[in-house]
């Protein structure tokens, strides 16, 4: 199988967003990061909003994507490209053999999944999340190589838990750079939970959403593969990705890995793209 990394950073000036449905088949390496909800996407300085999930495509009627093979059907039908592209096709040459990209040149494609920056900030202003349990941040350093996290000390100098609002939220990923990680979209959005589920239903097995926001020209995680597959939907900005593939004595691995350093693994580039919004990688 072809196994995946992306570069994970934001190349436009606007909002990113992409969605990510993880389902446990097989692996590819990805960039990955519990929520309320809130709304000011207008700001020119505002972070990409990266999310991990599947989504409904604007061609079909609202019956059509509540089926197990209507869902599936969702993320792979393009006006423009992909005519041709069956979720028997889809099936038998893409899944667990090379990757699909679809772009749509759609920048409302995914607007029926209702989520962006500021719904995650009204989330988590409405429920009580803390960081690094509930949301993760993170920042790739190229240098070192590491991934850097906010610490907060409690009184006796250890790692305190640190409850997190939406403005905390803003001011982690506008003023300190972060990419904001959340897992498990699903619980606080009704439409991805119905996208989740009738996938779970075409393949039989669990389904998950995760939500990464990057900030423009920043990086959030260090280049890794996982031990699931993933479709990932880009919601809004831009965010190119580096698809690669694992050397023949690592492939088909069965945990997810380490941060990699890519000029020691000598893996093989595979892909390049920009997705943009409405765009699909899968």
């Amino acid at each position: 199988m072809k196994r995946r990394k992306p570069d994970d950073e934001s190349t436009d000036t606007s909002p990113s967003k992409k969605i990510k449905a993880i389902g446990k088949q097989e692996m590819e390496y990805m960039r990955k990061t519990k929520p309320k909800q809130h709304n000011d996407s207008n700001n020119e300085d505002e972070a990409y909003l990266a999310t991990h999930i599947v989504c409904k495509l604007e061609t079909h009627e609202a019956e059509d994507w509540k089926s197990p093979e209507g869902a599936l059907r969702w993320l792979l039908q393009s006006p423009l490209t992909n005519k041709d592209l069956t979720v028997e096709k889809f099936n038998k040459e893409f899944l667990h053999v090379k990757p699909l990209y679809i772009s749509r040149e759609n920048a409302t494609y995914y607007e029926e999944l209702g989520f962006s920056f500021d719904n995650l900030c009204q989330i988590s202003d409405k429920h009580t999340f803390y960081l690094g349990e509930h949301i993760m941040c993170k920042k790739y350093d190229k240098d070192s190589h590491l991934e850097l996290s906010p610490f907060v000390a409690n009184e006796n100098g250890e790692e305190a838990l640190d409850e997190l609002s939406g403005q905390k939220l803003k001011k982690l990923l506008r003023e300190e750079g972060y990419t904001i990680q959340m897992h498990h979209l699903q619980h606080y959005n009704t439409a991805i939970h119905e996208l989740l589920y009738q996938l779970e239903c075409y393949y039989k097995v669990l389904f998950g959403s995760n939500v990464y926001i990057t900030k423009r020209g920043t990086q959030g995680l260090a280049p890794h593969f996982d031990d699931v597959d993933v479709f990932v939907l880009q919601l809004e900005g831009e965010k190119k990705w580096h698809l690669l593939q694992l050397p023949p004595s690592q492939a088909n691995p069965i945990r997810s890995s380490e941060n990699l350093n890519l000029d020691e693994i000598g893996a093989t580039k595979l892909m390049e793209c920009v997705l943009k919004p409405g765009d699909l990688l899968c």
